[in-house]
């Protein structure tokens, strides 16, 4: 589990401390740095197994690539759990050395944002389990949909396929299965079939939102008590009520031991997850959200109080920054 990050000289970051707790929502403005938090995360995986770790994380693992460019520091220095990773400026071969703690696929997990849509046919991969695009997920799917998963909410059916199932019906409101047919060794067959009418359907002929979703459901049902599962704007695609509920299969997931990190747009991820918290779901102690205004602004940390609202160090209501919530006040305001 991730407890402390420090980042400095890294990309729009210029030195900046997170406090990181089970549920940690990243937020802002389009092309504020958002993402460099997580990017700072992946450089320090080992991803010699992963080819589509290694081509992400080539695009920012230089000196001359990373650094923030209005700062100028002689190194990029992250700190994770105490201890200190940096690439130093002149020598270009120097990269973040991989962390002990964090191995990718195997107790963190991470889903891109340009992660993969509706597709009928997947291929398998014998070196990663999902990719970083969620591109092998129903293969892993079709592989295990029979194992029994360590996380379970539904006792009655303890499988990956059950489990995804029923997740299906509370967060889509659908009734409908995933289903595998192994075409070769190479590929296989995604259908979806909806009981109520007792027809199989091509993902293609289904709503774009839900390959992107199921993809990120697959991933976080695999996902053990002590994992670290990170994405990337978990909303793509979705209908407001869909996100809202998405939102508490994250909050399910860190109740029971899964450190969540959401990178997103969202305000409803946000009003589900403080929602939760005034319905005592969740503790409020257990969620933190990191806003970032724009480039040159650093993070500001924002707490959720017993009730559900938004509240400051010392546990003073606070409100949220400008620019998110307050969007289209003025607009709907007129309306009325």
């Amino acid at each position: 589990m991730i407890k402390t990050l420090k980042i400095s000289n890294f990309k729009s970051i210029k030195k900046q401390s997170f406090e990181f707790r089970p549920l940690v929502i990243l937020t802002g403005t389009n092309s504020s740095g958002k993402s460099s938090v997580l990017h700072a995360l992946l450089l320090m995986l080992d991803n010699k197994s992963s080819h589509s770790l290694q081509e992400l994380t080539k695009k920012f693992n230089k000196f001359n690539i990373a650094r923030n460019n209005l700062i100028k520091k002689s190194s990029i220095d992250i700190e994770l759990n105490s201890e200190l990773y940096n690439i130093n400026e002149g020598d270009e071969n120097n990269k973040i050395h991989c962390s002990k703690e964090l191995i990718f696929e195997e107790n963190i997990f991470f889903i891109s944002a340009n992660r993969v849509g509706a597709e009928d046919l997947v291929s398998y991969n014998d070196y990663e389990k999902f990719g970083i695009n969620a591109e092998y997920a129903f293969s892993y799917f079709d592989k295990y949909w029979q194992k029994e998963i360590q996380i379970a909410k539904f006792e009655d059916d303890k499988t990956l396929k059950g489990q995804l199932w029923k997740w299906c019906q509370e967060i889509f409101e659908l009734n409908f299965d995933v289903q595998t047919k192994k075409i070769n060794e190479n590929v296989a067959e995604i259908k979806y079939y909806f009981r109520n009418i007792d027809k199989e359907l091509s993902p293609f002929n289904v709503g774009t939102g839900i390959s992107y979703a199921l993809r990120i459901l697959i991933i976080g049902l695999n996902c053990k008590k002590g994992d670290i599962f990170i994405v990337e704007n978990p909303e793509i695609h979705l209908h407001p009520k869909a996100i809202s509920n998405m939102a508490k299969f994250f909050i399910f997931l860190a109740k029971n031991g899964v450190q969540v990190i959401l990178e997103t747009h969202s305000e409803h991820i946000i009003n589900s997850a403080c929602y939760e918290v005034c319905k005592k779901n969740f503790d409020s102690s257990n969620i933190v959200i990191y806003y970032k205004a724009d480039q040159n602004s650093d993070f500001e940390k924002i707490n959720v109080g017993n009730s559900g609202k938004f509240v400051d160090e010392n546990g003073n209501l606070r409100k949220y920054p400008s620019g998110f919530f307050d969007a289209n006040s003025a607009e709907l305001w007129e309306l009325l």
